[in-house]
């Protein structure tokens, strides 16, 4: 994931990210590397299934934030 795309992926007060991992039964880590463009997530979860929906929500996520910034320019 691009690193200026964590903060729409936590969310305010960690909201998005902790819905993300409620609705999917995961666990989501994030690399602490913040000298790169890309950070690292590691998603894990009880089958393929559940961590496949989890990083089809984080990818709205980021799109979302995306879009809306797009637009206010």
């Amino acid at each position: 994931i691009k690193r200026f795309d964590i903060p729409a992926l936590i969310g305010k007060a960690g909201a998005n990210i902790k819905q993300i991992q409620r609705d999917h039964n995961v666990q989501i880590h994030i690399s602490n590397d913040r000298e790169s463009q890309w950070v690292d997530l590691e998603i894990s979860g009880s089958n393929d299934q559940a961590i496949q929906q989890a990083l089809m929500q984080i990818r709205r996520y980021t799109t979302e934030i995306k879009d809306k910034h797009s637009q206010n320019q």
